[in-house]
């Protein structure tokens, strides 16, 4: 895939696949698959799903051990085939699942139910992975300490409306990337994972 194609491109598959090639880190693979099942409302519904989000995404961040992320995989009730994807040890399975798992399907590779999960599967990679054949450049001085501190809350939270203030933050401090700025106040999705608060956290 070329940087022409991924910034043209409508297929979740084709991006995950040009992905899932060493063009990603396991962390962000994780954590776009928790990403994608935390729009579904029965993933947030059910305790054992949530729990089992939740122990991934500290998984992806070295913060639980993979016998934690087996133990959510056996844990009883809730939506079981999505505990499955979300807990699996490899990230680029993980990831691959919240792609090919739709919950409301009446079997796992149902195209219909599929149809309707992509186009959020499509916001979610743009917003965790943005342009991965332009490594944002961040220099230190857009870093400080009301930046950091804003992008730490809402990681932490997993609340994003204060992405626009992010923006206004990240500007005051000198920042003129027009992607980032575009980022931080257009409307849209965000999880952990995205790739402006990433940056501005230093995570990969």
């Amino acid at each position: 895939m070329t940087e022409a194609e991924w910034l043209a491109s409508e297929s979740p598959e084709r991006m995950l696949k040009f992905l899932r090639g060493g063009n990603a880190s396991d962390r962000k693979l994780r954590l776009f698959s928790c990403g994608c099942y935390r729009q579904v409302p029965i993933c947030l519904e059910d305790e054992a799903t949530r729990s089992a989000l939740e122990t991934a995404e500290r998984f992806a961040d070295a913060q639980a051990t993979p016998e934690e992320l087996r133990a959510a995989r056996t844990s009883r009730g809730g939506p079981g085939n999505a505990r499955f994807w979300i807990t699996r040890t490899l990230a680029a399975a993980a990831a691959g699942g919240a792609l090919w798992s739709p919950l409301d399907a009446p079997h796992s590779y149902d195209p219909v139910a599929r149809h309707f999960r992509f186009p959020k599967a499509l916001a979610l990679l743009r917003d965790a992975f943005g342009n991965p054949f332009r490594l944002a450049v961040f220099p230190p001085e857009w870093r400080n300490s009301t930046t950091v501190a804003l992008a730490a809350q809402m990681y932490e939270s997993r609340d994003f409306s204060a992405m626009p203030i992010l923006a206004d933050a990240r500007q005051d401090a000198g920042c003129d990337d027009a992607d980032m700025l575009n980022h931080c106040r257009a409307p849209g999705v965000h999880v952990r994972g995205c790739w402006v608060v990433d940056r501005v956290l230093e995570r990969d």
